[in-house]
């Protein structure tokens, strides 16, 4: 199996570990650290998200408890992909590199990046809880209208994409152009020496001194070989220089549901919501209403 940046899946590892410090034991054949890039990892990552890609597909409720507004918002797992000129055995071309971006939109068509994993600060639902959010979401129109496309031409609109192509694109061209000086360097100083070899085989030959192993011609073809093959390389190079971004597929979504907005569909009493007994709430209140309000000016906002 091959994957990502022609790196090869083994048909066998003698010995793997998950953290470092056992890759090196003594009496044992060194370890092959299992971690984020390991063909392995990355090769097991794929068949179970290609398994259990319709599980995602399918969505989830999350509750965010930092959160007391009532303003709904859906969460979408974005992957763009950028790839290279290089055809697979398959024909497809190889990609060189993958992002996820999670997106939160909002009913009025408002986008953010949500950052990286926010889904780790959200809460699951509860069977009561998913039953009231279940009827409270059949009566919101915006949840049932080509949300996904939405989210895709906003996604293409922002910086969220083309940062990640750029950034593959300049770092990729600034390797493959060493990669051409050095393969250039190389290869013609070993043309160069047998072409020279080959005019002092044939000059020896015409006066008559033979050589058994080696003579001109297989010199001279020595030399046109490591021509082809130089012209080959930088043809492959030429072909990784075909740098272009993949369109965009939503891989999941997830329905956030502020804490304020759960309270009320729940029937909770909100009176003691921002109390003396609950300064936490009236901060997450405060720090809300100035990123709505900065949201508003066109910047961006992060919590902290």
């Amino acid at each position: 199996m091959q994957i990502g940046y022609g790196e090869h899946v083994l048909n066998r590892y003698e010995r793997i570990c998950f953290d470092k410090k056992y890759s090196t034991v003594q009496g044992m054949i060194p370890a092959d650290l299992i971690c984020p890039g390991h063909p392995l990892l990355e090769a097991t990552s794929d068949l179970i998200r290609e398994r259990t890609v319709d599980v995602m597909k399918r969505g989830a409720i999350y509750v965010d408890d930092s959160d007391f507004s009532m303003d709904a918002r859906l969460l979408f797992y974005i992957e763009d992909a950028v790839q290279d000129g290089i055809l697979l055995k398959d024909g497809n071309r190889r990609t060189i590199s993958k992002h996820i971006h999670f997106v939160e939109l909002k009913e009025d068509g408002t986008a953010m990046n949500a950052g990286y994993a926010p889904y780790l600060d959200y809460q699951a639902v509860d069977e009561e809880e998913q039953q009231v959010l279940h009827t409270w979401i059949k009566s919101q129109e915006w949840l049932c209208s080509g949300v996904e496309d939405m989210a895709k031409k906003i996604c293409q609109s922002q910086t969220l994409f083309p940062n990640h192509f750029a950034e593959v694109k300049t770092r990729k061209e600034m390797m493959l152009v060493k990669t051409a000086k050095a393969v250039k360097e190389r290869m013609t100083a070993e043309i160069q020496y047998w072409d020279f070899r080959a005019a002092d085989l044939q000059q020896k030959e015409a006066a008559g001194k033979t050589n058994a192993k080696l003579n001109s011609q297989l010199a001279s073809r020595r030399a046109e070989d490591l021509e082809a093959r130089m012209q080959a390389r930088l043809a492959e190079i030429e072909k990784e220089r075909k740098i272009s971004p993949m369109p965009p597929v939503i891989t999941g979504g997830a329905l956030i549901i502020p804490k304020g907005l759960l309270r009320s569909l729940m029937g909770t009493d909100l009176s003691n919501q921002f109390g003396h007994g609950n300064r936490q709430a009236i901060e997450y209140a405060a720090m809300n209403a100035v990123m709505e309000i900065e949201l508003q000016l066109g910047y961006r906002p992060k919590r902290r």
